[in-house]
Formats: C-alpha cells, structure tokens, sequence
C-alpha cells in the first residue's frame, strides 16, 4: 500500500482475551491507554453494565481501532469470540455499531464451552476442536456513506451441531449472498437476540440504587479469592498449611526487597501500574509456594507486611451448591470480600442469604445457605441477606422499610412483615412461570419480583423450600443403595465409604468400589442449579483432586468423614425429589 492510502478493508482474527489468567507469570494484557480511553469515550458512555475490563478486551479494543483507521467507508471482517452478541456487558458496544455501520453481518457459530448442561449440548462443538472454549463468529462491519438505513443481517448456526456439520455448511453456502441472514431491529436497552421485554422493569428490583429504591437495603456480590486452591479447602489443616506458606514466601520477598530501588527505575511508570514491573528478581513466581494476583502485588510494592498466619480467620463456606469448604477469610488473601463483612462480622453471627446468578449462559438460578458465599457458588453470585449487622454489633432487618410499606399497601394487609417478603422471594425465584417469562431478563439483570395476590400462600412455600435447602444435611436419606456381591456395610470404618471419584451409570451412581446407588427416580434430576442437579453438583465437587499449578490437593473425605459424603449424596436425592414436588406447588400459585 502507498503511504498516504486510506485503507478500505481490515480483516483479522483478534485475540480472544480480557486478561491474564494468572499474577505469577507476570504476564498481564499490554495496557494501551490512548485505546482505551477511546474505547470508553465511545462505548462505554452507552453502556449501562461496568465497561472496566472491557477496555481491554482484545476483540472491543480491535473493532474500535478498525472503525477509526476505515474512517466513513469500509469493510471489517473478522473471526471473533461471539460473546459480544448477547453480553450484558456488552450492551454499549452493541448500541454504538448499530449506529456507526450501514450494515453489519452476523454468523453465529456457537460452540460455548463454558456453558453446561443442556446449554452446552445446544451450543455443539467448538468451531477451532481442541483450541478456544469461546463461542465463534464470522462478523463484517460495512461503512457506506450512501447508505439511507443501518442495518443489522444475523445468522445462527443452529443447535446441537457438531463442529464438521458446521463447517460443512459454511462451505456449502459458497458465498456470503447465500446464507439466509434475518434482520435484527434492537430494543432501547442494546439487545440484538433475546430480547428483553418492557414489563420487567415495572417490577421491584431486589437491589436498591441511586436511581431506585429495592426491596434489599443492601446486597453482596460473592467472595472472589483469586487463588481458591490455596485459599479454600476441604481439610483445615491442609489450608492453614497453605496459607502459612503463602504468608511466609510474601515476608521473606518484602525483607529482600529494595523498594527505593524499584521505584527510581520505574518512576515515569503510573503508580497503579507499577505492580506490572515486578519481575522474577523481585518476587518468588513459583506457584508452588504462593499465589499472586494484582491486589496483592500492589501490597508487596507499597511495602505492607503481611499479617501472620491466624486459626480465627477460618471459615465455614459455601464454595458451590450443597458444597461447604474451609475459607481462609482474610482480606489480603481474598481479593473481593464486598459486603459479607456486614453480614457475617463474626463467625458466630448468623444470617441467611438468597443467592442468585446473574450470567447470559446459563439458566438463572437461586439458592438459600447460612454462611459466606463464593462467586460461584452460582454463576457471578449476588447475595441478598435476611439481616445485616452495625457496627455495634446490633442486627438489622435487610429488607428495606419502603419495600415492607409498598407490600403492605399494594395488598392491603397491614400484617405482612419483613420475613414474609423475604420467604416470598425465595418461592418466585423457583417460580416456573415467572422463570420462564423473564428467562432473558434473569439472564441480563438483577432480578425483579412482583408482587402476586398471592403472597401469603408463596411466602408459606418458599418458607418451607427455604427450610428444606438450608437443612440439607439433616435430610432423610434415599433408600435405595446396593453394595458390592459379598460385602456388608461397615458403618465403623470410614475407609469404606472413602470416595475417589464418582460416576453416573444412566441414572445409577457407582459411588466407590463398595457401593452403587440404584434406581433413582428420573424425578430427582429435574431440581437443578446454576445448570446442573443438585445430584449432580455432589458427584462434581465430592471428588479427590490436586490443582496443576499449586499442587495442592483437596480431598473431600477430609471434611467430615467419608460417611458425611456417603449420607449427603443420599440425603440430596431424596431433598431433590421434594424440591421438585415445592417447586411444582409453588408454581400452581399465582406470579403476577
């Protein structure tokens, strides 16, 4: 090309990236500032999500420098990560193209591997075999300045294809004029498919903000550690362990470290970009002997000396459904504690929470649990609490005054109290009727309930749902359970309900080498969350494993016993066949 030539077309395949997977290797997305700025100065001031780590995310970051070097007219082509098709987060970048290209062609080839269940079967294979687990697509930005409209052509792939099915009708299409793309006209709120109604918005939002009073005076976001293998555990011995080498590899780092020295070398870098410029001289980055992230590398930079290591700060904690782990809760060591340190101050102190997901590939769930709460728990978990604590140690009721005063008054009945509404919520969160009518809103929002005729009967249930899912471990336990040929129950020895690694065999369960589950109802399968039974989640995490890089491993035999595993496995078939039967009761009620 001749210098001065304005370039017409731009084709690419851009990285599929966000950021870096790990602190350690020092290795973090190149920061380009101008970019970025741009990025939000354009997409971002039409966005209504958090554009943060969008600015640099390598696919936002390559559309918009494509954009600018095409200048009014011009041809992007791209094989790009299709995330950006449906994203929440992506809703200012969705309405800022629909304006900025005539016409803009959308092939949605699917293949989202971090979906699950029946999901991830739609989804098919992915487009690249062994490489990215992202969705793919095929997309061209066309700018014309003839052009009187702008238009938007979409294709999908379809559901449950293989990866060479897909290929094979790409290749069959021949030409981009063949393939049958449907017009897509956006909502106000930037979604091109799944489109989310107008009536969602007329209900109560769980959240309170400052546009919008909620029926929660305050909310959390789950725990995010950014180094669960060594912050979270089965064994609290092998935690304490963990964490007690972790602490002392950071110390004895900070002693040998000469801060003057680092920060006159790198004194024209931004000081909330230093942490980037630590190197293997400055810090040990074998991962076998601590776990960085950025929070705590900025720490090590402003010279902060670690707190020793202190039994107190471990906890009880739902690391995923039915799942209770140890946490090491400590602020260093857990990168976002948001608001649980209002929830659960003490260890003692009690609580309940309603959990809820909030993540466009997979199903909105909820789910109720008495302790501190992972991210994810559910997918991106939200907790919305029964009480929270002052400073003085007093206990306040979470649901806010307006909500009771709004319940109060749209139903007439001056005896509704704030657990009433609390109890509510949990049984329309596990309404069918009201999943299925807003399954694109739950997808995208937090969630917004209305307030239903009747109340009192749905409080009543979610109440007893509610009592059910917190006493999980209490439960009766499923009867059906065949040992192996010539081998009695041993109820005395651990060792014989030890678990490595369970399997389904159709609806069965081979538990260990002495025990195979039989003949569970189809039934206990239909209660699923955050994608997956109940039953499911149990043979998931209730398994040995040791993680790659730390080579720490977590055992769940370690928690309470091999039998503790034995019994919640048959307590959570039998809690999943009730849990169908609430829910089916629960949804006969009126939602609206």
């Amino acid at each position: 090309l001749i210098a001065n030539e304005k370039i017409k077309v731009i084709i690419g395949n851009p990285p599929y990236s966000a950021g870096a997977s790990s602190a350690n290797d020092n290795n973090a997305n190149i920061s380009h500032p101008n970019l970025e700025k741009r990025v939000k100065d354009t997409y971002g001031k039409e966005s209504s999500a958090n554009l943060a780590k969008n600015t640099r995310d390598t696919l936002i970051q390559a559309l918009r420098m494509a954009s600018d070097k095409i200048k009014d007219n011009g041809i992007i082509g791209f094989v790009v990560n299709g995330g950006f098709i449906d994203a929440t987060s992506a809703d200012g970048f969705r309405k800022c193209v629909a304006k900025e290209f005539s016409d803009i062609y959308i092939l949605n080839l699917r293949g989202n591997q971090r979906t699950s269940g029946e999901t991830s079967r739609k989804e098919g294979g992915k487009i690249f075999d062994s490489g990215s687990r992202a969705s793919v697509a095929i997309v061209f930005f066309i700018k014309d300045t003839n052009a009187k409209t702008n238009k938007i052509h979409y294709y999908d792939i379809g559901d449950y294809l293989d990866r060479q099915t897909k290929l094979d009708k790409l290749e069959n299409f021949k030409s981009v004029s063949n393939v049958p793309f449907i017009n897509i006209i956006p909502n106000e709120k930037g979604d091109w498919i799944n489109q989310r109604g107008e009536d969602f918005d007329n209900l109560m939002p769980l959240k309170s903000d400052k546009n919008e009073y909620g029926i929660f005076a305050i909310n959390a976001t789950g725990i995010a550690t950014n180094r669960d293998s060594w912050a979270y555990n089965f064994s609290k011995e092998k935690l304490g362990y963990s964490m007690q080498k972790c602490i002392a590899t950071y110390n004895e780092d900070l002693a040998k470290f000469d801060h003057q020295a680092f920060l006159e070398k790198n004194k024209n870098i931004k000081k909330s970009e230093l942490y980037k410029e630590l190197s293997d001289k400055d810090i040990t980055i074998d991962e076998t002997k601590i776990s960085w992230t950025a929070g705590l590398k900025q720490n090590f930079i402003n010279n902060e000396k670690i707190k020793e290591f202190n039994q107190e700060n471990i906890r009880i904690s739902f690391y995923r459904p039915f799942t209770k782990e140890y946490l090491y809760w400590e602020k260093t060591w857990n990168e976002r504690q948001s608001q649980f340190s209002k929830l659960f101050p003490k260890n003692t102190d009690e609580n309940l929470l309603i959990l809820t997901s909030l993540m466009a590939t997979k199903d909105f769930s909820s789910f109720i649990v008495n302790s501190i709460a992972d991210l994810q728990t559910l997918a991106n978990t939200q907790a919305f609490p029964l009480y929270f604590y002052q400073e003085n140690g007093s206990k306040e009721y979470a649901i806010s005054d307006f909500a009771l005063d709004e319940f109060k008054k749209q139903l007439q009945d001056e005896t509704i109290n704030k657990e009433d509404i609390f109890y509510y919520i949990y049984a329309i969160l596990n309404h069918k009727g009201y999943l299925e009518k807003y399954k694109f809103e739950l997808s995208k929002e937090a969630p917004r309930v209305p307030i239903s005729k009747d109340f009192k009967s749905l409080s009543i249930l979610g109440k007893k749902l509610a009592a059910l899912h917190l006493n999980y471990e209490n439960n009766e336990m499923f009867k059906e359970v065949e040992f192996k040929d010539g081998v009695l129950a041993d109820t005395d020895n651990d060792e014989f309900y030890k678990v490595t690694k369970m399997k389904k065999l159709g609806n069965d369960i081979f538990y260990n080498h002495n025990i195979t589950i039989k003949n569970i109802p189809n039934i206990a399968y239909e209660y699923k969350i955050n994608g997956k039974s109940a039953i499911d989640w149990i043979i998931d995490r209730y398994q040995i494993s040791i993680d790659k890089k730390s080579l720490i491993e977590n055992n769940p035999n370690d928690y309470q016993g091999s039998k503790y595993i034995y019994e919640l496995l048959l307590k959570i078939i039998n809690l999943s066949i009730k849990s169908v039967d609430l829910i089916n009761e629960i949804s006969k009620m009126e939602c609206e």
